[in-house]
Formats: structure tokens, C-alpha cells, sequence
């Protein structure tokens, strides 16, 4: 708790974070035990600018795991990947956020995508900002999916040109209802290829 609100400008490693940091462990810990340990070593806290390296390793991994299992490439802008390390960083909680920030804002949409049929396999995944995006297509942004959780690109009302997008690379296939027919919930299919209610 004393790392947590220390001012951003602090490490945690100077002499009086030192000192209440060993306060709190005195108060919580017994003498005996205390007496147990032989040296406590304290750690930096977490920066900023240490986010966009950890971000790039967290987007690695998902680009293997993509490469691995749908052939397809991963291609992050290095504007996206900045604001996905400022998305995935908290002040008090380090790089803890960023594994939920990539799932938001880089999983879901593209399993959306591919679902979709608007991703396929082989193709490369371009991920960029909605700025990146615009510029790229002169558009609006409408052929992109956004990431974060307005699919409009707009923060209460204002567009952000900050939010990452996963450009679409194919249009998304017609649906085509060969015989027009439609199942409810309490239909099956049976074995001799038939549908019944349950």
C-alpha cells in the first residue's frame, strides 16, 4: 500500500519509502519472524516508459499463438502498441492491466472479425489506430472495427483518434438461406440429416 500511493516521480527505493515500507512490515510481521529474514531488498516500481517493451512482448505472444494456429500474420502499428501500453498501464497496479487490455482491445475484436468471415486464414492482421486507419483509407473509419467499447470510435460523443482498430481485409460474406427456412431453439437435427422438435 505505501508503493501504491508513493507520487509518480518516485521510484520506491528511496530512503524514506524504505523507511515505511519497513514500518508496515515491523507492524505486520511478529519479532520472530522478523528475525528470520536476513535481508529485504526493494525494487523499483514499475515506469512508463518501460510499458511499450512489455506491451511488445504481450502482442508477441498473441502473434505466435495466431501464426501457430491460423496462419495468419500480426502487423501492430507502433502508435497502436504505445497506446496499448498506455491502456495497460495503472500507476498503482504496474503492467497487471494489460493482459485484460489486449484481450479487450486486441482478442475479442479480431475473434469478432473472424467470425465474421472479414479475417481469414493467412491473411495479415493490420492493427492501428482509428487516426492511422483514417489516414490510410480517407474514410471515417467505418470499414475498421474499434476495439475499445464503443464500436462508433466515440468517446462520450467525441471520436478518438487513440482508439485501435483492426482493419477489416475482406467485406463479410453474404448470408445465403438456400431454402429460406429457419430453426427454432427446441428443433435438432436427427441422425438421417431431418430436424424435429424436441
Amino acid at each position: 500500500e505505501v508503493i501504491a500511493e508513493l507520487p509518480p516521480h518516485l521510484l520506491g527505493t528511496e530512503p524514506q519509502v524504505e523507511d515505511s515500507i519497513m514500518n508496515v512490515v515491523r507492524h505486520t510481521l511478529s519479532p520472530e519472524l522478523l528475525n528470520r529474514i536476513d535481508e529485504t531488498v526493494i525494487f523499483n516500481r514499475l515506469q512508463r516508459e518501460h510499458m511499450d517493451r512489455i506491451a511488445e512482448i504481450g502482442i508477441q505472444d498473441i502473434a505466435q499463438r495466431l501464426e501457430s494456429a491460423q496462419n495468419m500474420t500480426l502487423d501492430v502499428s507502433k502508435l497502436a502498441v504505445d497506446v496499448l501500453a498506455d491502456r495497460g498501464y495503472d500507476i498503482r497496479y504496474g503492467a497487471r492491466p494489460l493482459k485484460r487490455t489486449l484481450a479487450r482491445d486486441l482478442l475479442n475484436p479480431l475473434s469478432t472479425l473472424v467470425l465474421e468471415g472479414t479475417v481469414l486464414e493467412g491473411d495479415t492482421v493490420q492493427v492501428r489506430t482509428l487516426g492511422e486507419a483514417e489516414k490510410r483509407s480517407g474514410q471515417d473509419g467505418s470499414n475498421c472495427w474499434i476495439c475499445s467499447s464503443s464500436t462508433d470510435g466515440k468517446d462520450q460523443g467525441v471520436v478518438n483518434k487513440n482508439n485501435v482498430v483492426i482493419l477489416r481485409n475482406h467485406e463479410p460474406p453474404q448470408d445465403k438461406d438456400d431454402d429460406g427456412e429457419t430453426w427454432d431453439d427446441d428443433e435438432f437435427l436427427m441422425e438421417d440429416g431431418t430436424h424435429d422438435h424436441r
